[in-house]
């Protein structure tokens, strides 16, 4: 992937989530299933909270766009897995149901940890590698 490609890729995904959030506006209840044990899942939310992590891809291609290709190659490596997992536990927290056994909802806590995480992670990544190049 080039980094012109992971810019447009994190177009396409805000493109989309705006998408998804008109068409839940505009239309009540469409993204919702309501079973018979009153436990209702809105399937927009949780698939806009799993696109999100694809929104990352914005600042980070403009971030890489001027530096060199051995830093964009190094920091994909690790987003690849990092985002991937990202998107996992998304899912995760968006089909969860809402009830929090200890007294709070604890995957919207968790999810932000793991985007910081990410993207303190990253930042490190790309300074080191641009700092080694630099060197050479």
């Amino acid at each position: 992937m080039t980094k012109k490609n992971m810019f447009f890729v994190g177009l396409v995904a805000l493109v989309v989530i705006i998408l998804i959030l008109a068409l839940d506006l505009n239309f009540d209840g469409y993204c919702v299933y309501r079973p018979e044990s009153d436990w209702s899942t809105n399937y927009c939310d949780v698939f806009m909270l799993t696109l999100s992590p694809l929104l990352l891809a914005i600042p980070f291609s403009l971030l890489l766009y001027f530096l060199r290709d051995e830093v964009f190659v190094y920091w994909m490596k690790f987003a690849k897995w990092g985002v991937l997992l990202l998107m996992f536990f998304s899912i995760l927290a968006g089909s969860v149901h809402r009830s929090g056994s200890i007294g709070f909802e604890f995957f919207p806590f968790t999810l932000i940890f793991l985007y910081i995480a990410f993207l303190l992670t990253s930042l490190i990544l790309i300074t080191y590698k641009f700092f080694k190049l630099k060197k050479i």
